[in-house]
């Protein structure tokens, strides 16, 4: 049994320093990234970036999760619930801040569509300035042309039956 429990200590240590590893190595790349992003101007950088903390951070609480299984006194379970709380809340706060990004990013670009649909015909095109009379054209849908009656019924005949 005692062979059992040492394996099993020794897995879950393995899977903590996987899952810890993991996360930093996603972080690293995330912060490389993250500035590769804003020395090119690129607007996302932002966000790009905040996703990448985010995963970073849920593989280090995934570790630091593992961990609880392998603590042995009262003292170390505070410090492991004290970490997870952190690691939690920043992820809280990363995710809510790309929710907040997306937001405005989808904000700005309807914002920006409208702009595009409010802006005169005269200003795009040159030959509208020439002829004013053509610069506005009004496009009037079409009514539905009323379906068919079948022969010998009347407008009575069909008016309660739907």
């Amino acid at each position: 049994m005692e062979i059992l429990e040492i394996f099993l200590h020794s897995l879950i240590n393995l899977a903590i320093l996987l899952f810890e590893y993991t996360g930093v190595l996603i972080i690293a790349f995330a912060g490389i990234q993250g500035i590769v992003n804003y020395v090119r101007g690129n607007p996302e950088t932002r966000l790009i970036l905040a996703k990448g903390l985010a995963m970073g951070l849920e593989f280090k609480l995934g570790g630091e999760i593992l961990r609880t299984v392998i603590v042995n006194s009262l003292a170390e379970i505070g410090i492991v619930a004290g970490i997870i709380v952190l690691r939690a809340t920043l992820t809280v706060l990363i995710h809510w801040e790309i929710k907040n990004e997306q937001h405005e990013k989808q904000e700005s670009a309807a914002a920006a569509g409208m702009a595009k649909i409010a802006e005169p015909v005269s200003a795009a095109s040159p030959a509208a300035t020439a002829n004013p009379e053509s610069a506005v054209k009004t496009t009037v849908a079409a009514e539905p042309e009323p379906a068919a009656k079948p022969e010998g019924s009347s407008e009575s005949d069909t008016a309660g039956h739907i």
